[in-house]
């Protein structure tokens, strides 16, 4: 039995989902935030996105076993776009591309956040993004 079942919740379809997506930035939250979230809300959750650059912060195997979790509830786990763009930046997409399939990425954010990309860049960013 959940809390206030008075209150009447819309039926959504299952995941994965093609409408109604629900979306979560993860600012840096640690694993056992993460677990806890799972418990609470990964029904209800379709994509996390590792926001800005936190996951650079921590720990490959931190981010690694955070985003095994969330795609163990069928959550699409999606890079921040502001370290794509550093990576743009820096002339290094390739390697960036190659790390997001490595630690389990399946979704790629291509933004202009905080530099400005061009618009044929961005076209060969988000082909070469593909999986």
């Amino acid at each position: 039995m959940k809390a206030f079942e008075i209150i009447v919740i819309p039926s959504r379809e299952e995941k994965p989902r093609k409408k109604g997506l629900t979306t979560l930035l993860d600012r840096g939250m640690g694993y056992h935030a993460v677990a806890d979230l799972m418990e609470q809300a990964a029904d209800y959750i379709d994509l996390i996105k590792l926001g800005w650059g936190t996951s650079r912060l921590i720990s490959e195997e931190t981010i690694k076993r955070k985003i095994h979790l969330y795609r163990e509830n069928q959550i699409m786990v999606s890079n921040g776009g502001t370290i794509l763009e550093i990576a743009y930046q820096q002339g290094k997409t390739t390697e960036f591309f190659q790390s997001t399939k490595e630690i389990g990425i399946n979704s790629i954010e291509v933004s202009n956040g905080v530099i400005t990309i061009n618009r044929e860049d961005k076209r060969k960013l988000i082909n070469k993004a593909r999986f």
